[in-house]
């Protein structure tokens, strides 16, 4: 719920302060993040996953506003349940690339499960849902080689908890996955602030352009997304310590805020 809360809280300020991209001959948008000179990172999307993030991570399904309502995305949304609730199947779709070239495989996914179990920063959804696989708390703990509840066969990924849980697979509709092969080696305690997320390889329809430290980055089309391409050629993200003066003064189009109330009234003035 508060996931559709904040999307409908962006998309207001979003309609209220939209101006220079429309009047821009290149079709691009402006967006706003971190303060001024302390960026040099895209946001880290197991914390929570943001606008920017869903347009260059992707997640094994998409989720209507009710989040109870799924769509494929990386996988085929009629995933099979078993009639006790605690075993799912879900088949990957073929053909998903990541931005240098290489599949999407049933191997990432269950790299990217697996590894933020031992994350250090991991929104809580997340870590409720995995909490619940068969093998968690052994896999954690380092006292088992491998997590039990999370097979791997083929293109399918099947996963199997302690206890029925319904929000599981609306959980997955908001988990990024990442690619197994660059992080693989990575210390799953520093992945917050890996050197990944500086120019990360994504999945989604735009990866990293450019990363101008403390000022801005930029998301360009993704070549090897295999959906439709997306009609906006750029995307800026300013890192900026004034949001409402940059809208106004038309730098920026759209900021997420913790007020829209008062920003959209402030946007007017």
């Amino acid at each position: 719920m508060k996931k559709i809360l904040s999307l409908v809280l962006m998309l207001a300020v979003l309609l209220t302060c939209f101006t220079s991209a429309l009047a821009s001959e290149e079709k691009v948008f402006q967006v706003s993040s971190q303060p001024e000179g302390v960026g040099d990172k895209v946001h880290y999307p197991w914390q929570n996953m943001l606008l920017l993030d869903s347009l260059v991570f992707r997640t094994l399904f998409l989720a209507e506003n009710d989040l109870t309502t799924l769509k494929d995305d990386l996988a085929k949304a009629d995933y099979e349940l078993s009639e006790d609730r605690l075993t799912y199947v879900i088949e990957l779709i073929e053909g998903n690339k990541w931005s240098d070239g290489e599949d999407i495989t049933a191997e990432d996914v269950a790299f990217s499960i697996k590894f933020n179990l031992r994350v250090a920063i991991s929104n809580g959804i997340f870590t409720t849902a995995f909490n619940k696989i068969v093998g968690a708390a052994e896999w954690k703990d380092g006292s088992a080689d491998d997590l039990a509840g999370l097979v791997v066969d083929g293109n399918k990924i099947t996963i199997t908890l302690t206890a029925p849980y319904s929000a599981f697979a609306p959980t997955l509709a908001q988990f990024a996955i990442l690619p197994e092969h660059i992080l693989k080696d990575e210390d799953p305690l520093e992945l917050y602030n890996s050197s990944f997320w500086t120019n990360p390889v994504a999945s989604g329809m735009f990866k990293v352009g450019e990363m101008s430290t403390g000022n801005y980055f930029t998301l360009v089309p993704n070549e090897y997304y295999a959906g439709k391409a997306p009609k906006i050629q750029k995307v800026v993200n300013h890192f900026v310590n004034d949001p409402i003066t940059a809208i106004q003064s038309g730098l920026m189009d759209f900021y997420n805020s913790n007020s829209p109330g008062n920003n959209i009234r402030n946007c007017k003035t």
